[in-house]
């Protein structure tokens, strides 16, 4: 939980941890619940749609080919795209004969806990050997990992902007800032979430020397 100490004016985080400055980027809907925000506040966060996401990484006994992010647009495949993590730099497979590769498959929230690991990897080897990607007959899978994230992407619906902007002023009015994906629910990449950082970072030094 997170509440203001009226004595020393200080953030107090789980009764453990004190702060002078709250930066969060804890889910709007997440951070909301950790505070004593008024019932519209709540109402309203829990408004911000979202998708969950489930991550696929496999290590392989082939070389990649010359790509990078791949879009799959078939329904008929459980992923809605892929990457040759090991193109992204030479350090990392310096061995060309093995490579790695990232699945990712989004869902609705509510379905994630009804979902069979066992059966979400079967079907992206499924789904991989039928775009001519990998061939498991020929031993090239070597192991396997699955990460499983309850927030994926915000979904924007056309109450988003309406109900983001009253959430994220009432944290501003009290003194918490937000920044990243989730911190400002925007779909943000990480070199836009940099900047930001870099950008807030430069304002809270400028007011200290003020």
């Amino acid at each position: 939980m997170i509440r203001k100490d009226s004595i020393s004016n200080r953030w107090v985080v789980n009764n453990r941890f004190e702060a002078k400055r709250l930066i969060s980027t804890i889910p709007l809907r997440e951070i909301i619940d950790t505070i004593e925000a008024p019932n519209e506040i709540v109402r309203l966060a829990k408004q911000l749609d979202y998708n969950s996401l489930i991550t696929v990484g496999i290590a392989l006994k082939r070389e990649a080919p010359d790509v990078h992010w791949v879009y799959v647009p078939d329904r008929t495949i459980i992923f809605h795209r892929y990457a040759w993590l090991s193109n992204y730099s030479p350090h990392n497979i310096p061995n060309r004969s093995f490579s790695t590769l990232l699945v990712e498959m989004t869902f609705h929230p509510k379905k994630m806990n009804n979902l069979r690991i066992e059966k979400i990897v079967d079907e992206v080897i499924k789904g991989l050997e039928n775009l001519g990607i990998i061939n498991k007959d020929r031993g090239e899978i070597l192991f396997y990992r699955v990460w499983m994230h309850r927030y994926g992407y915000p979904v924007h619906t056309h109450r988003t902007n309406f109900v983001r902007r009253q959430v994220l002023d009432y944290l501003h009015g009290i003194g918490i800032m937000t920044i990243g994906r989730w911190g400002t629910w925007r779909y943000l990449n990480m070199d836009r979430i940099l900047e930001e950082a870099k950008e807030l970072t430069q304002k809270l030094i400028n007011n200290d020397r003020q």
